[in-house]
């Protein structure tokens, strides 16, 4: 499934400033191939909960801990919307959302 995506999104290499972002069958954000997203909603970034699905990495559990996580369907997000993506080796990065044609 990362893979796919990532050739999908014609992200070649691990180093390319770009992520993509995995959804789940049933329409909502999941998290990125290598990152954990965060979009900001009601005053406040938050990411995808528990039950999108998902793997749990360092940024990621911290934080489900701080509580901000909730269900992010695909359909509210804007193109060229401001996000942060993270991970525990790279930490923090300013994203935009480009939707693929």
């Amino acid at each position: 499934m990362y893979d796919t995506a990532r050739s999908r999104a014609e992200i070649h290499t691990f180093t390319e400033p770009k992520e993509v972002l995995l959804v789940s069958s049933n329409g909502q954000i999941m998290e990125g191939s290598l990152t954990t997203p965060f979009f900001y909603r009601d005053r406040k970034w938050v990411t995808p909960s528990e039950e999108c699905g998902g793997q749990i990495g360092t940024t990621r559990r911290w934080a489900l801990e701080k509580g901000t996580q909730t269900t992010i369907p695909i359909t509210s997000l804007t193109e060229n919307e401001e996000c942060w993506i993270s991970n525990g080796v790279r930490g923090f990065t300013f994203g935009r959302i480009k939707f693929l044609s």
